[in-house]
């Protein structure tokens, strides 16, 4: 397969487009950055990046300028003339030193970018591009969004399984299949509670977590492949839906070498 070359052929986008308000921006498989008119239809401006899987899952919009995920890190492209802001990060990158994939647009807060990099999370200074703090998932990954709670500084996202179904996965400090609360000012983790035990069936949990705050609420929901729903105060950390969880007896005996399987797996019952 190979990409069209015409300017205007959209077709085979790969993030959902974002619209700035001035700008609809969207990505192609040729791993060009396309800003478009959104009244015309006309193409405004195209830049070619280096890497691969460019904005895969989508783009970050903020103070004039686009920050785009890719394999090379974070690139930071200013709206206006299409090139890369080389006055942000390094040279106009954030997190080229990981020299690892980041799929998931960042979140940026009080001049921090929080970014995900496949099984680690950072900080970084959004001027400089300096590390602030990394944060190792132990294998587990992050595809879907990360939510923020801006109260209390806390990063909010859910995780995949390991990074290989096939394995061993009882390990120490496991992160898989996990609905995660860290700390934003340093990386430490707040809270998190685990569905899927030992999971070889690729059940990961989806989507961005959802925050619902008023005056007599303050949850966070987080969403599973199995049906589970976690609800959780972002304040205290307390697991709210804790009583309606149900060990399952299931079959713990495995074929396969050097495989562990959980003697239960829990359903949310409510």
């Amino acid at each position: 397969f190979k990409p069209s070359k015409e300017k205007n052929n959209y077709s085979n986008n790969q993030a959902t487009p974002i619209f700035t308000g001035k700008n609809l921006i969207v990505s192609s498989l040729d791993n060009s950055l396309i800003a478009i008119n959104p009244e015309t239809g006309e193409e405004k401006w195209r830049l070619q990046l280096d890497g691969y899987l460019l904005a895969k899952r989508g783009f970050t919009y903020h103070d004039g300028n686009i920050f785009v995920p890719s394999s090379n890190g974070i690139y930071v492209v200013n709206e206006q003339n299409g090139k890369l802001n080389n006055e942000i990060g390094k040279n106009g990158i954030i997190g080229s030193e990981l020299k690892s994939l980041s799929l998931v647009p960042p979140i940026i807060h009080d001049n921090k970018i929080f970014s995900i990099f496949l099984t680690v999370i950072t900080s970084h200074d959004i001027l400089t591009g300096k590390l602030l703090w990394k944060k190792d998932l132990n294998g587990a990954r992050v595809w879907s969004g990360v939510s923020f709670e801006n109260t209390t500084n806390t990063l909010v996202f859910v995780t995949s399984n390991l990074v290989n179904l096939l394995g061993n996965t009882n390990i120490k400090n496991d992160y898989s299949n996990s609905l995660v609360l860290l700390d934003a000012s340093n990386g430490e983790t707040k809270c998190k509670f685990k569905d899927t035990i030992h999971d070889h069936w690729d059940l990961d949990m989806v989507g961005n977590p959802i925050i619902v705050k008023n005056d007599n609420l303050n949850k966070i929901y987080g969403f599973s492949k199995t049906g589970n729903t976690f609800v959780v105060d972002y304040k205290s950390c307390k697991l709210l839906n804790k009583n309606f969880i149900e060990k399952v007896k299931v079959e713990n005996k495995s074929t396969i070498e050097n495989q562990t399987y959980s003697d239960y797996q829990i359903k949310v019952n409510n």
